[in-house]
């Protein structure tokens, strides 16, 4: 490797034009440290980051996942999870197959890449599409959604629907 060699104008030193320093307007240049703006549309191939997390991240994915409870729901009892970023919205569509549906009841753990920042947080209401009462709770636990209805008096098979949303830090799902 060659050495650079400094010349000197008037006793000021002076740089050749092979040494970064040296090219005219090298301040504007983008620096890997230090404050700057950076002006006009830049089209990143890869998405950029702050501290590891993606700043810019414009994807979609939805799944459904029916639920894993076929004793207490039917089999079109389901969820449908879409992500986009962090953010996923669960949509509900679950039906109860015995009336005087009492206690909480195990929905379906979160499919990989949609569970929740915090399960603490984490719940809804879910309204009743056949009868005007009465409507379903949701909230999360270790094992994943619950169910659970605020009364005895819920007659069998009863439609019930509603949307939860909130945020994951888990990483992007796999399809």
């Amino acid at each position: 490797m060659s050495d650079i060699v400094q010349l000197k104008e008037n006793g000021v030193p002076k740089y050749l034009k092979t040494h970064f320093r040296a090219i005219d307007g090298a301040e504007a240049l983008v620096q890997t440290s230090g404050n700057q703006s950076v002006d006009g549309f830049k089209n990143f191939l890869q998405t950029p980051t702050v501290n590891d997390v993606p700043v810019a991240l414009d994807r979609f994915v939805s799944k459904t996942v029916k639920t894993t409870n076929t004793t207490d729901f039917t089999n079109e009892s389901s969820v449908r999870f879409e992500r986009c970023g962090r953010s996923v919205v669960a949509n509900f569509a679950i039906t109860n197959k015995s009336a005087n549906f009492a206690g909480w009841k195990n929905l379906m753990a979160f499919p990989k890449g949609y569970t929740p920042t915090s399960l603490k947080d984490w719940g809804g209401t879910l309204a009743n599409k056949t009868n005007r009462n009465p409507a379903l709770s949701v909230y999360a636990n270790a094992s994943g959604i619950a169910v659970m209805v605020s009364t005895t008096n819920l007659p069998e098979n009863q439609e019930c629907s509603g949307t939860v949303s909130y945020f994951t830090n888990d990483a992007w799902p796999n399809q």
